[in-house]
């Protein structure tokens, strides 16, 4: 995931702490799980996402004006062809919506 920040000023895009900034689970700025977006949970397959803390540790870094940082997703699916969500959700509400992404892992 690339994050772009052209705001007018420092953005943390991580919020506070590298373990509250990636999850498979629950809300958080950088969110990555097995299933199609918006849905609740994944039936009959599953996710093991390898580097979440690392994720979560390059979103906690002030990211300043016009600057850019990408932060690997690395995944290891239970099946081949199950969709994945990607969700980036930014922690204060004046920014933007919440950004749902879908991919199928082959």
């Amino acid at each position: 995931m690339t994050y772009e920040n052209d705001t007018d000023e420092e953005l943390r895009a991580g919020g506070e702490s590298p373990a509250g900034a990636a999850s498979e689970y629950g809300p958080a700025p950088l969110v990555v799980r097995a299933g199609r977006s918006l849905d609740d949970h994944a039936s009959g397959y599953s996710l093991d996402w390898v580097n979440w803390r690392e994720a979560g540790a390059a979103l906690v870094p002030p990211l300043g004006t016009d600057r850019k940082r990408t932060v690997p997703v690395r995944v290891r699916p239970s099946t081949k062809g199950i969709p994945v969500t990607v969700e980036v959700d930014p922690p204060t509400a004046g920014y933007r919506e919440t950004a749902h992404f879908q991919l199928t892992l082959d």
